[in-house]
């Protein structure tokens, strides 16, 4: 998306312990671009963890050992030690919104370029993986046009993909898994 030049607009479905934020941060901060990102988790104990490490706001413990090592691995990874600083700026300027659970009622103020999603998986959380879900979800949160990317592959989803215009391409999955997906949306407006 970055490198088409789409709108740096991302929708992440599982925070987490933030490693696609950082991610998107240090591929932004490459590309000298803003990111706006709106990333959803449905545990508020790992969200209050990202804001206490982001804004520096928490006293060490073992807890927050395992937030601060994933950002520094990520720094290191992606040769960015300022991830922390552009998170802290994202969320201070609102263009980092942290928000609860995804369900069927959640409404997005903007469309996303790119939705990267990572519910935890379809037995803990059948609901989010199921076709009519996953097609309204898509009408309402991608834009035009989208990239979308999940660890996972299985007909319902490819399916509602199919059912909203995007293209898949076949992926090597990992962590034992034989595919993942990737799926793009871009239609001419005229």
């Amino acid at each position: 998306a970055l490198a088409k030049g789409w709108p740096a607009r991302f929708l992440v479905v599982g925070l987490g312990l933030g490693y696609i934020e950082w991610m998107i941060f240090a591929k932004c901060y490459a590309k000298k671009v803003e990111p706006h990102i709106l990333s959803l988790e449905s545990d508020p104990y790992l969200t209050g963890q990202i804001y206490k490490l982001v804004t520096r706001d928490y006293a060490e413990s073992q807890d927050m050992k395992v937030f601060e090592d994933a950002l520094a691995a990520s720094a290191a990874y992606f040769g960015e030690p300022g991830l922390r600083e552009m998170a802290f700026r994202a969320l201070s300027q609102e263009r980092w919104k942290i928000g609860g659970t995804l369900d069927a009622g959640t409404e997005f103020e903007r469309r996303s370029s790119v939705i990267l999603y990572d519910p935890f998986s379809k037995r803990t959380s059948p609901e989010l993986w199921e076709q009519a879900f996953l097609e309204s979800f898509l009408m309402k949160a991608a834009g035009n046009p989208c990239v979308f990317s999940t660890y996972a592959s299985h007909g319902q989803l490819k399916r509602a993909l199919a059912a909203q215009g995007f293209s898949q391409e076949p992926r090597p999955g990992f962590g034992g898994k034989r595919e993942s997906t990737l799926a793009t949306f871009e239609k001419s407006l005229y």
